[in-house]
């Protein structure tokens, strides 16, 4: 007999009343530890975008003389000079996704309800779940979910997220997402948490997970939790990532929520 097909991803939502909590300090270190990143981010990536522009323009010279090449050799040596020219246009197009992951425009704002997103990208999130046990917990307690920002990304932010919570988690794995409102001095505040009780990340790595091009997924450059830190810096809001070996990772996002 054939294995059994896992049972299809299980949701569980739940709404309370809107807890408004009195941690406005524990807010406020959040945002300060996010500024801080920001600062730093900033710098490796003014870095990084240098060295990548003066990259593609060698990379250019030497594609056009490794073409000039073989027009001239008339077919012999070919195949090798089409292998280094493959790998020219690879390697420029590695530098060009490099730059584009960089850019994070918002010229696209607008009003956004969270908790709509958010079931909209769940709901595309499913068919990464298949073949897997995974119990999905919506805890919506947020009452006010609008924000000005931009929902193409804010939708590649969480989805991103799910995929990453996703990747932690064994067979039979939970992912719990929950909102509330919150209070940064006088300012309310749209908090996020995704917890999963997935493999969880070392101490010694947890503070550089943001970091370019630090990554644990052999294919991917590593600009995926880079790109997150500056989707939500681009949004006023701040982010947090805890961790414990063995036990789990939940990341914390907060949003100014849209004055009516």
């Amino acid at each position: 007999m054939g294995e059994k097909t896992p049972p299809p991803t299980r949701i569980k939502n739940t709404v309370s009343v809107n807890t408004t909590a009195a941690a406005t300090v524990q807010v406020e270190q959040v945002f300060d530890h996010h500024n801080s990143r920001s600062l730093r981010l900033n710098a490796m990536l003014d870095a990084v975008r240098v060295i990548a522009h003066k990259m593609r323009s060698p990379f250019g010279s030497i594609n056009i003389f490794a073409q000039l090449l073989e027009r001239e050799l008339a077919g012999k040596g070919s195949t090798l000079l089409q292998k280094i020219i493959s790998e020219i246009n690879r390697a420029d197009d590695i530098l060009a996704d490099l730059l584009q992951n960089m850019k994070i425009s918002t010229s696209a704002q607008e009003e956004v309800e969270l908790h709509i997103l958010m079931k909209r990208v769940i709901e595309d999130f499913h068919s990464a779940t298949l073949g897997k046990r995974i119990e999905l917990k919506l805890k919506l307690n947020a009452l006010d979910c609008l924000i000005e920002g931009d929902k193409t990304l804010l939708e590649q932010l969480l989805l991103h997220l799910l995929l990453n919570a996703l990747q932690a988690v064994k067979t039979d794995g939970i992912l719990t997402i929950e909102t509330r409102n919150v209070l940064k001095r006088d300012k309310k505040m749209f908090e996020m948490t995704i917890k999963d009780n997935g493999c969880g990340i070392e101490a010694e790595e947890l503070g550089k997970v943001f970091d370019p091009f630090f990554t644990s997924q052999v294919p991917d450059i590593g600009l995926g939790l880079t790109r997150c830190h500056f989707i939500v810096d681009s949004h006023r809001g701040a982010l947090k990532m805890e961790s414990k070996l063995s036990e789990g990772t939940q990341v914390t996002i907060f949003f100014p929520v849209k004055e009516q």
